[in-house]
Parts: structure tokens; sequence; C-alpha cells
């Protein structure tokens, strides 16, 4: 589809072909600018690292998770409701730089949404975990030489984009404890860097990661991911880069728990892609930017959302989809005046009851135009008067039926 053409063409469907919107549920729409991107061959060879992938949306999933929930307990499904779940499934599929980066892109325009909800971990704080995600080390690599790698990337990567200047982040080499054999030394030296990170109230990136990094080093893999949660205003940010550490590691770094989710999740992000397939989202990116554009409400979402009232699934990229959560409706807002629950239409019905309004006031029109026209002959024709027009005789009985009787 044209972009051009798009917003008219949508419009049209939506209002007199109800029915046949939205139109991605029975064809597969791409705009003109985005189609070049695909001329390659999308089933050739699968790259991308899912594998890696696997690890980071699982942090992600545990950021956006109930704060007591364990990681055997947390449904796979969640997967689909994260930034990193459709970025992974880009480079996987179509291995496409110019397609990474508009899919990224896309994930900040749609996290600006106010129609959605909030998430605890931003795109802006997942930017320099993907960065690393799509780094040329190929091969796994010990606790010690990822969480090495992880922090040092971590500080390089505030050094040149945050260019903070506030306080310090505690340094992870100052406790040497977290190295040794011990695991109660371990343990006391995390909690000693998390009273250390506590005083000096630093939220950048060195410290989530250094955060991050210390849980790993604890349990030497991710059994102890749990101990993140002893900073709830860092957790949601330090799960993911936890996941990315775990990442470097691989399997002989996880847990079980950890294996099973990551090894369900990786089987997600390595699913097929065929432009026949039936469509997994509600929704298209053409038509969702243009429903953003035109309403201000979240009732068209709702409107089209076929799982639940209060989840829309959008396709980002052709085979990327990701899952968001639509803000709860606010009673406040419906007048006093309309206590009728049918009062309450909505956007469809009030588009069509425009159309009839107008179809019905230009009916109207016609109406007194043809009537005018017509009244002049009737009127003349009673005008003529009555004197003249005789009713019609009656027939006259034959013998047979009336005979005469004589006069007595």
């Amino acid at each position: 589809m044209r972009e051009s053409d798009a917003i008219e063409s949508l419009s049209w469907i939506r209002v007199y072909a109800p029915d046949t919107f939205p139109l991605s549920q029975f064809a597969r729409v791409v705009s003109d600018n985005e189609w070049p991107l695909f001329e390659k061959d999308l089933l050739s060879e699968v790259s991308g690292r899912p594998d890696r992938w696997a690890s980071i949306v699982l942090g992600e999933v545990l950021a956006q998770g109930e704060p007591d929930s364990e990681i055997g307990r947390i449904p796979l499904s969640r997967g689909s409701a994260t930034f990193s779940m459709p970025l992974a499934r880009c480079l996987t599929l179509h291995d496409n730089e110019k397609l990474a980066v508009l899919c990224r892109e896309r994930l900040r325009m749609a996290e600006t949404d106010r129609r959605f909800v909030r998430r605890p971990v931003s795109t802006t704080d997942l930017e320099p975990v993907w960065a690393l995600a799509q780094s040329s080390i190929d091969h796994a690599l010990s606790a010690k030489d990822a969480v090495e790698v992880v922090v040092n990337s971590a500080h390089a990567y505030q050094r040149n984009v945050e260019s903070r200047t506030g306080t310090s982040s505690p340094k992870i080499t100052d406790y040497k404890e977290l190295y040794g054999d011990s695991a109660e030394e371990r343990v006391l030296a995390f909690q000693k860097l998390v009273a250390s990170i506590e005083a000096s109230r630093s939220t950048s990136v060195t410290t989530v990661a250094t955060l991050a990094a210390a849980a790993f080093l604890v349990g030497r893999g991710t059994s102890h991911s749990f101990l993140l949660r002893k900073v709830p205003a860092l957790a949601p940010r330090a799960f993911a880069w936890f996941g990315l550490i775990a990442s470097y590691v691989g399997v002989r770094g996880w847990d079980p728990q950890w294996t099973r989710a990551a090894k369900g999740l990786e089987k997600q992000i390595r699913a097929g892609f065929d432009w026949a397939d039936p469509p997994s989202a509600d929704i298209c990116w053409i038509e969702y930017s243009w429903l953003a554009n035109k309403f201000s409400n979240a009732q068209p979402y709702a409107e089209i959302a076929q799982t639940t009232t209060r989840t829309l699934s959008i396709e980002v990229v052709p085979g990327s989809t990701c899952q968001f959560r639509l803000v709860a409706t606010e009673p406040t807002k419906v007048p006093k005046n309309e206590t009728n629950p049918s009062a309450a239409r909505s956007v469809r019905e009030t588009e069509l009851q425009a159309i009839l309004d107008q179809f019905m006031s230009l009916a109207t029109k016609a109406g007194q135009i043809l009537g005018t026209s017509t009244s002049k002959p009737a009127s003349s024709q009673g005008s003529l008067p009555l004197s003249k027009t005789t009713p019609p005789s009656k027939p006259s009985r034959s013998k047979k039926s009336s005979p005469k009787y004589p006069d007595s």
C-alpha cells in the first residue's frame, strides 16, 4: 500500500466496509517504502543468535513480572509483551540492519502512546543491552569474563551517551569476595554492595549493570536472580542486564528453571515466517499508525483487540509482533447527563449515525423539492365545481328480478 493513499483508503474501509477492517486480517499489508527491505529471500539461513536473545527476553519478562514471581511460574506467553521479542524476531528472520533500525524506531513510537500502559523498562533502558546483544562475541564466556565485558561496556556507554557527572557508581572489583569460592562470603559481599548503592543513590547504567553482575556472581549463574529485587528501584533494569550476562555465559551458567524458560522463548524466536501465514497480530503497523494519529481515545483499539479488551498486538514489522496493554478507561470521563448505558456509543457507531443523519437530511430536502413541483396540478383539479360532477347512475333492474304487482 502506498503511504500517500493509506489515510484515505483505511478511512473508507473502516466506515463503508467495517467487516473488512482491519485489512491485515485478510492480507499482509506493507507500505511501498518498507517493501524494498524484504527483497531478499526471507526463508534463508537463520541468524541473529536466537539463543542469546532468549535470555535477554527472559530478563525483560522478569522485569515486568510481579515482585514475588518465580521463573518457573511465569507464562512464556509474556515474551510477546516485551520490546526485545519483536527485535529478536526481526534480526532472526530478516537479518537486515536497516529493518532492525526501523523496528526499534517503531517500538519507541508505540511506547510513547499514552493509551498503552507504561512499562517498567523502556526502550531507552534497553538500547545498550540490545547493542551488546549484537556484538561479535560468538563463543561462551566464563562468568568472570562476562561480568567484566558487560560492566565495562555499560561504563563506556554511560560516558559516551549519557554524559553523567553525578555520584560515582560502586566498582564491582572492590568486592573481591564476589569472586571467591565461599557462598556465604559472596552473599555478604553482595549485601555490602547493595548498601553502597543505596547510600550513593546512583541510578546510572553502570550501577544497574554492576548490581546485575554481582547477583550473577553470587550464584555463579542464574540461580540467584531474585537478589536483584533487594533494590526495587533498580531491579527492572537490572533484570535486563542480568539476562545479557546469562546470554554471554550460555547454558552452562543456567539453572534448570532458567534453562526451561529460555529454551521455550528461543522456540518462539526461531518460529518460521511466511507471507501466506494467517495473521498472528490484531493489526499491522500502517493501520496502527493511522488510528494513533486519527483518534485520541483507546476505544478504536479495544474494538480491534481479538484476545482481550485490555491488550492489542501490533505487527511492528512482518513476522515480529509486540503486545501492548491498554490503559483502563476512566468512568469519570463519561458526561453526567448520559445515565443510560446505551448512550455510550462506539466510534464506529457514531460515524455511521452521522452518515445516516446526512442521508436523512438529503432525503427530506429532496422530498420537499418534489412536493412543491407536484402541488400546482393537484390544486387546479381541486378547484373544479362540484355541481358538474354527477354521480354514476344506478343500473336498472330487470323485470325478472323486480316484478310489478297490481295496485290493490
